[in-house]
């Protein structure tokens, strides 16, 4: 429960950020950017919040559902919109991950030197 509380505490606290800053600093960021801080300076433990992001990770597609279903009601979709979209989603997804990766391999690769 303890862990909820912290997960919706900083949702909160980002939706705010976004509220101030008028949109300019999208809430999700702005949680993620505290949450990201809350975890290094060691105010959130990560044994905390583990139980909660393991069970949102473990259910992500749940949340894609709603909106996968809104894209299918929409009216005014036509064949050639299917390329474009396409196009839209997957190379963000695609860009995402090759980054993620090279961040990945860098940290690693710095901790690993660390260790040592």
């Amino acid at each position: 429960m303890k862990g909820l509380a912290i997960i919706l505490g900083i949702y909160f606290a980002g939706e705010v950020i976004s509220w101030l800053t008028a949109g300019f600093l999208p809430a999700g960021v702005a949680g993620m950017i505290l949450l990201f801080a809350a975890l290094r300076t060691g105010l959130v433990k990560g044994g905390d919040v583990k139980g909660v992001c393991r069970f949102l990770l473990d259910n992500l597609m749940l949340f894609f559902v709603p909106v996968s279903v809104g894209l299918m009601t929409v009216r005014g979709f036509t064949a050639a919109d299917i390329l474009p979209l396409a196009l839209v989603l997957a190379v963000p997804v695609v860009v995402v991950l090759y980054v993620s990766g090279i961040v990945v391999q860098k940290w690693r690769s710095g901790k690993g030197a660390q260790d040592e």
